[in-house]
């Protein structure tokens, strides 16, 4: 869940350096249509030159230093995500504050700095959307009272509309603030939400005696390996038993079966023995081994035969040694489960009857 939504803030933070970029490219098409239009309608009061410096060169230039601020910011891997997220946003005002202090004499220009507060809200960030707020909040007040458009006098009607433009992106900034509360709740409940249910599916694919992955685990496994969703694939399937379990607890006790049983998962945890451990059944367990070769998944089966050999059965009583039969077979992702036991299955019997303790590979 945090990787798909750290993914969902990366891809808001390009979608806001793209609205960035596109702003500034929008602005200078637009600035030059409007010379068309206001050349073609005999309306132009300034003179060409003077009008491109003013209208075109100056916003444009100041554009594309933010944009080319944001970018570099942006693409660094030095600087945090925070970092980037919170530039951005300044520099989204900035480039709505160098639009306004140019075109003041439309009032709707207000809604330019009431989109860079509402577009903070895919950050789920308080104080980023209340710096931005802050920003557009001072950034409208003086491009309305030091507007370089000469034909806008800042009078009654221009203090109304500061007035009404404050009013607004208020409004917006205390809804953007209660968006932000109520899509955290949220999110907070579906993180609650899938922590429980991934407890729920850890506890249902433990063994309650052993602590072991069991059965269940197994096959969800197996299931994600033929359709390609393990990175890195075992090289061999190990399958093994307690040799004589059912003397074991006829003689000593199903409390000291359950013993034998709870040591045998102990000594089969990870990292303790390198494998990642199943308890398949009964006294019945398999491993899933890594090292590319048999020789090496050999020795590590070994090792875990001595470990367990270390455990005195029934102590008190005179005591026998703890043994296990192991068979494997080379691991292949593509066969079902149930093949691929009963190689290993096969490979166990097989080693029961050549000598127990032994170890076949099938």
């Amino acid at each position: 869940m945090t990787n798909r939504y750290e993914k969902t803030l990366e891809k808001a933070l390009s979608i806001h350096m793209q609205t960035l970029f596109g702003m500034a490219v929008a602005t200078f098409a637009a600035e030059i249509a409007f010379y068309f239009v206001l050349s073609a309608q005999g309306t132009m009061e300034s003179e060409p030159a003077r009008y491109f410096v003013k209208y075109v060169a100056l916003p444009t230039g100041l554009n594309l230093i933010g944009v080319l601020a944001a970018w570099i910011v942006y693409k660094s891997d030095k600087t945090t995500f925070k970092m980037k997220a919170y530039t951005v946003s300044l520099l989204a005002v900035a480039a709505a504050f160098v639009i306004a202090i140019i075109h003041a004499t439309f009032p709707s220009v207000f809604l330019l700095f009431a989109f860079m507060i509402i577009i903070t809200v895919f950050y789920g960030d308080k104080f980023l959307t209340t710096i931005t707020f802050f920003a557009a909040l001072i950034g409208r007040c003086l491009s309305a009272i030091y507007c370089i458009d000469p034909s806008v006098v800042f009078l009654a009607d221009e203090l109304a509309d500061l007035l009404l433009a404050v009013i607004v992106l208020c409004g917006i900034y205390v809804l953007s603030l209660t968006i932000i509360r109520l899509e955290n709740e949220k999110r907070e409940m579906m993180l609650q939400s899938i922590e429980a249910w991934s407890q729920m599916k850890e506890t249902a694919q433990r063994d309650s005696l052993t602590k072991l992955y069991n059965l269940r685990a197994l096959s969800d496994f197996q299931e994600k390996a033929k359709a390609g969703e393990i990175g890195a694939l075992p090289t061999f399937l190990s399958m093994w038993d307690i040799d004589g379990f059912k003397e074991i607890n006829d003689t000593y006790g199903h409390l000291e079966g359950d013993a034998v049983l709870r040591f045998i998962g102990e000594q089969c945890r990870e990292p303790v023995c390198g494998m990642l451990c199943f308890r398949y059944g009964g006294d019945e367990f398999c491993a899933l081994i890594y090292d590319d070769k048999w020789a090496d998944a050999e020795k590590r089966l070994e090792e875990l035969q001595y470990q367990l050999s270390q455990y005195t059965i029934g102590e008190t009583k005179g005591g026998a040694l703890l043994s296990v039969s192991i068979g494997a077979t080379p691991y292949d992702s593509s066969l079902d489960l149930e093949d691929l036991i009963a190689r290993a299955d096969k490979a166990m019997y097989q080693a029961k009857k050549e000598r127990k303790g032994s170890i076949v590979l099938a």
